[in-house]
């Protein structure tokens, strides 16, 4: 497993499609002021999952690292 990888499991609890989305926000919103607390290096980006689907991961968020990451969001947004 990554060592950066934090998990949220709410088993068969009962959730409506906004129950979940309010959920994923609070998540996104805590990680980003967390992460505001640290000094992070200029290059990296904080990617809401929703925003960007790839993989299994369909809620949450992630750092993205990247040397060129304001030439790559301009041109991803093309």
């Amino acid at each position: 497993m990554k060592e950066n990888v934090f998990t949220v499991n709410l088993g068969k609890l009962k959730l409506t499609d906004e129950h979940k989305r309010s959920i994923n926000a609070a998540i996104q919103a805590a990680v980003a002021k967390e992460l505001g607390n640290i000094v992070l290096p200029k290059d990296v980006a904080l990617v809401p999952v929703n925003n960007y689907l790839h993989g299994p991961i369909l809620n949450g968020i992630i750092a993205w690292e990247h040397s060129n990451i304001l030439q790559q969001a301009q041109e991803q947004a093309l």
